[in-house]
């Protein structure tokens, strides 16, 4: 998408969400640390409750630990609203060191929540920064990110979200067992959407369960294979979902 596009929908996104949910934005689409920081702020002008903020893209191993510090201290540093870190190496090809996370945490109020996808790096990090950070970790890692004490969900998954909520607020309670079952009893259901689907998958799935979606853009091609339509189906409809939206 264009920048004035990418605002256009963090504009809605934060009037939707006003009064009802906090809103949460990614501000690095882009390579250049200029336009992040332009992002942030204008995010943050249209009402955006949380930016969210991954390593610049294409930096790979030119990109020093300090280095990672610096830049995140730079956008940290130019908006007053909360910030989320976001570590995901395999997009950006820079992983944030627990070190580095644990240290903006404390040396920034403002860094209040990360979205880990590196589950091998949570333990290490709860024990650096302790609750002074939120974790959020992504499928299939719930059940252990929940018992380490992470303390969010992040899913892929737009078109159940009750179905995850209600696993979160189980694990949120304790209750391990009755979390470990509903996790497994609906695998099927949680595990829809892979990075192979990506766009397709989850626009696919909701115009099933009755949102209007468009298509999308080169390169991505427009359709699934059949197989994966064929499952998709299959699975809203083993669970009701199909058409609930009117």
């Amino acid at each position: 998408m264009s920048g004035e596009e990418c605002l256009l929908v963090m504009k809605t996104l934060a009037e939707t969400c006003k009064g009802k949910a906090l809103s949460c934005a990614i501000a690095s689409h882009s390579p250049s640390v200029d336009e992040i920081v332009k992002n942030a702020r204008r995010y943050e002008a249209v009402g955006i409750d949380v930016v969210k903020v991954l390593c610049p893209l294409h930096y790979g191993m030119d990109f020093t630990p300090e280095d990672i510090y610096a830049y995140y201290a730079q956008v940290i540093e130019a908006v007053k609203v909360p910030v989320m870190i976001y570590n995901q190496p395999r997009r950006c090809g820079v992983n944030v060191p627990p070190a580095i996370i644990a240290r903006l945490a404390k040396d920034y109020a403002q860094v209040v929540m990360l979205e880990e996808t590196r589950f091998d790096q949570v333990v290490d990090i709860k024990a650096r920064a302790g609750d002074t950070i939120g974790i959020f970790n992504k499928f299939p890692f719930w059940l252990p990110g929940a018992a380490v004490g992470c303390e969010g969900f992040y899913a892929r998954t737009p078109f159940i979200p009750g179905a995850v909520q209600e696993l979160y607020e189980v694990c949120a309670s304790g209750r391990h067992e009755e979390a470990k079952k509903m996790f497994f009893d609906r695998y099927d259901l949680y595990s829809m959407t892979t990075p192979g689907d990506s766009v397709m998958g989850l626009k696919f799935a909701l115009t099933l369960i009755g949102f209007e979606m468009g298509g999308v853009r080169k390169p991505l091609s427009p359709d699934l294979p059949p197989e994966t339509q064929r499952s998709f189906r299959q699975t809203l409809d083993k669970y009701g979902l199909t058409g609930t939206v009117s």
